[in-house]
């Protein structure tokens, strides 16, 4: 499961969460993470043959993707605020449905 992240110097740039299921995505205020994120949720869900992906959405802002919190792909049913992350153990669920 290719998913483009955008493009560079090379030509387009891709991930495959097939062999790597996991992306972590840093950068500076205003570097356009979130953008990124949008991005990519709308390539999953506009994509009829990803729809049997999980997805745990960890929002810090607390804004950034409420959109999304009627998914049916969400683990554990909903976006985690990023102050309750762990209090919720969606991280324990993630690997036990793995």
């Amino acid at each position: 499961m290719y998913l483009k992240l955008g493009d560079c110097e090379n030509g387009e740039t891709f991930h495959d969460f097939t062999n790597d299921p996991i992306l972590f995505v840093a950068g500076r205020t205003g570097s356009g993470k979130s953008n990124l994120l949008h991005f990519l949720l709308e390539q999953f869900l506009q994509n009829e043959r990803y729809s049997n992906f999980g997805l745990v959405l960890i929002d810090c802002k607390r804004v950034e993707f409420l959109d999304y919190s009627e998914l049916n792909n969400l683990i554990g049913n909903r976006v985690y605020p990023g102050t309750d992350i762990l209090k919720c153990n969606v991280l324990d669920k993630l690997v036990a449905s793995d």
